[in-house]
């Protein structure tokens, strides 16, 4: 399994992220047309949470106006001013600030003003309740996608066009860097599993594992060797480090991370063999698009099968595999507190251990595969549930130089047994942390 697939993207470069918050500013500019202001602010947030360019924030403030969310609007006009005081929306943010201040003063004169009624006198317009049903109006039927300063439409030439030039030289400046936003102003919620944002530099998984192995042979001598099966139950320790990302999430190195995982040993319900995994390797992880991830890995994985016992009152011979792993492997969000993942493994044998010494079945072609596929959800700010089912297979084929493949009848001349197939399908569940 490649845990860091799951929590996000790091390999993300500055095109990709371009794409991805062009790609909902468009959606955004779409919604907020269609008078759905609250989708257009869900999607302006994502753009600015990959490119975090200030006219974004100008972009969601006027959304939150439109919806009628003065205070919202307010602090996100300020920020905005906060962040570029001499931005291309500057000017206007200062006028929309006074607009709405003026607006909220206007509103407590006429709450204060219902407190102690008075009629306004038919066609007098400068009446609160006139101002205010006039506001009130003028707030419904402004078009939100002209630009009364510029003369600018909103259009593909206009607005939408200005946002995406923004965008772009954001993502191009020396040292911008992508921070995670968890909360914010006006925009309060946990952590989807879809969301666009920074992942973690450090993850750590534990929970308890589960495989039924079973190791059959190819021959033919009927009733010989045996077929073994065995259950491992351990617990599962995993987790990545992402070095470079700690330094600067915008590198080309910010992807390159380390991985490990240990299986430890818990129950045995085979006491006369003692089972034992573990990997360490590395991994490269590239952004697709705003909410999937692609991995590439290199392992190095030892799995052992050994028993306690020797091998002639045992009935099978111990199996201790050096393995080398290239790997790939790839997210994709589900729904938003969810994700699916799958990992697919080739199985390159350096070694096998005993099963494939001269006394045992000797050398020969050994080969496999292994699979990995699970979903995972969001629980929180920094913690995830993920399960998994892994399966893997390996595939002996025997040259017949073993004594056990071609001395079992006491006649080397013929063969008894050819290949031998390594089956393992298990069951993980673990509690990641997240940093």
């Amino acid at each position: 399994m490649d845990p860091g697939v799951g929590h996000a993207q790091r390999g993300a470069t500055a095109n990709s992220k371009v794409a991805a918050a062009r790609s909902y500013v468009d959606a955004g500019l779409h919604a907020q047309k269609q008078g759905d202001y609250d989708t257009a602010i869900s999607l302006y947030w994502k753009a600015y949470a990959l490119v975090p360019h200030p006219v974004l924030l100008f972009d969601i403030a006027q959304a939150h106006r439109l919806a009628g969310r003065v205070e919202y609007a307010l602090t996100l006009y300020r920020k905005y001013l906060d962040e570029d005081p001499e931005g291309t929306e500057a000017r206007r943010a200062r006028e929309l600030i006074a607009e709405l201040e003026a607006r909220m003063i206007e509103e407590a004169r006429t709450d204060k003003k219902l407190q102690n009624p008075e009629q306004p006198r038919e066609g007098d317009t400068s009446s609160p309740q006139a101002t205010t049903r006039a506001q009130e109006n003028a707030r419904k039927t402004e078009d939100p996608y002209a630009d009364e300063d510029t003369g600018h439409a909103t259009g593909p030439a206009g607005r939408e066009e200005r946002v995406q030039a923004a965008v772009v030289n954001t993502a191009g400046r020396e040292g911008a860097t992508v921070q995670r936003r968890e909360d914010h102003e006006g925009s309060p919620r946990s952590r989807p599993a879809d969301e666009a944002t920074p992942p973690p530099s450090v993850w750590v998984g534990v929970g308890p594992s589960i495989a039924q192995r079973q190791l059959s042979f190819d021959s033919t001598v009927a009733g010989e060797p045996v077929t073994h099966h065995f259950t491992a139950w351990a617990a599962r320790l995993q987790g990545e480090l992402y070095p470079f990302a700690l330094l600067d999430r915008d590198s080309g190195a910010d992807g390159l991370g380390l991985a490990v995982t240990y299986d430890s040993p818990v129950v045995r319900s085979d006491r006369a063999v003692k089972y034992s995994y573990y990997a360490l390797g590395a991994r490269y992880l590239f952004y697709l698009g705003a909410t999937s991830a692609l991995s590439v890995g290199l392992d190095y994985v030892r799995r052992q099968y050994l028993g306690f016992l020797p091998r002639w009152e045992l009935g099978v011979p111990n199996v201790d595999y050096s393995l080398i792993v290239p790997s790939i492997a790839g997210r994709v969000p589900a729904v938003p507190s969810a994700a699916l993942f799958v990992k697919l493994d080739a199985l390159v044998a350096t070694d096998a251990g005993e099963v494939s010494s001269p006394a045992s079945y000797g050398s020969g072609d050994l080969y496999g595969f292994a699979a990995t596929g699970g979903v995972e959800f969001a629980l929180g700010k920094r913690f995830d549930l993920r399960f998994a089912i892994e399966y893997s297979r390996m595939v002996f084929q025997f040259d017949g130089s073993g004594d056990l493949a071609s001395n079992t009848d006491g006649d080397r001349k013929t063969q008894e047994v050819r290949g031998a197939t390594d089956r393992s399908i298990g069951f993980v569940v673990t509690v990641d942390l997240h940093y």
